[in-house]
C-alpha cells in the first residue's frame, strides 16, 4: 500500500496569491484582524496547493492504469495552525478530511456521518486486504461504511493532547470524548502547563 506525504498545507504556508484577505469569510472562532485574514489568505493558498498535488498523483494512477483497482484516501492528521484548533481537541482541531475514491465499492458522491477515528485507520486497510483482525489495536476497520453497507461505526471516540516540553507555552493538556448524538466533552488540565514551566526554571 504505496502513500505520498505532502507538508502542505502545514506551515511555512505559501504566499498568497489568489485570495482577497479582505473578501474572506472568517470562522467563528478566529479574531478578525488584518494579520488574521492574511494568514487566513495564506492557509487557503497551500490547501490548493494539496489539491493539486493530490490532483497530481490521482492523474498519475490513472494513466497507470491502475486506478480500477486501487483504494485512494486523502486524510490529515489534525487541524489549521490556528488558535483553537492545532494542538486542541477543540472541534477545529479534531474534524480533518478523509476523502476515498474506490471504484466499484464507495458509491460516488456519497457522503458519511460516521464517527471515526484515526486509529481506525489501521485495522481497516488490513480488513481491506484481506489480513485478520488484530484484537490488540485500539481501532476497528469501517471497511461497511466505506461500502455503504452500514451508516453507523463507533458511539463515542476519544481525543487527546498531551504536553511537549518544546511546545509547552502553546497549549493546555487536554482530554476529550465525543459521541455519535452530537455531544463534545472537553476535560482541560491548565495545572499541568503551570508545573511544567516551574519544573523547567
Amino acid at each position: 500500500m504505496p502513500g505520498c506525504c505532502s507538508w502542505v498545507p502545514h506551515v511555512p504556508w505559501f504566499p498568497n496569491r489568489d485570495f482577497d484577505p479582505s473578501q474572506l469569510n472568517l470562522p467563528e472562532y478566529l479574531a478578525d484582524t488584518k494579520e488574521t485574514r492574511q494568514a487566513l489568505a495564506a492557509y487557503y493558498q497551500s490547501i490548493g496547493e494539496a489539491d493539486r498535488m493530490l490532483g497530481e498523483v490521482m492523474q498519475a494512477l490513472d494513466r497507470s492504469g491502475q486506478a480500477g483497482n486501487t483504494m485512494l484516501m486523502f486524510l490529515a492528521d489534525q487541524g489549521a495552525q490556528f488558535p483553537g484548533a492545532k494542538w486542541t481537541v477543540y472541534d477545529q482541531g479534531l474534524r480533518v478530511p478523509l476523502l476515498v475514491r474506490w471504484p466499484g465499492q464507495t458509491p460516488k458522491g456519497s457522503r458519511s456521518d460516521a464517527l471515526i477515528s484515526l486509529v481506525d485507520l489501521t485495522p481497516t486497510l488490513i480488513d481491506i486486504a484481506g489480513g485478520q483482525a488484530i484484537s490488540k489495536l485500539d481501532g476497528r476497520s469501517f471497511k461497511n461504511v466505506l461500502t455503504g453497507k452500514t451508516t453507523t461505526h463507533s458511539p463515542y471516540i476519544f481525543a487527546e493532547t498531551s504536553m511537549e516540553p518544546h511546545y509547552w507555552y502553546n497549549y493546555t493538556p487536554s482530554r476529550s470524548v465525543i459521541t455519535a448524538d452530537g455531544y463534545h466533552y472537553i476535560r482541560n488540565y491548565p495545572q499541568a502547563c503551570v508545573l511544567l514551566r516551574i519544573l523547567t526554571r
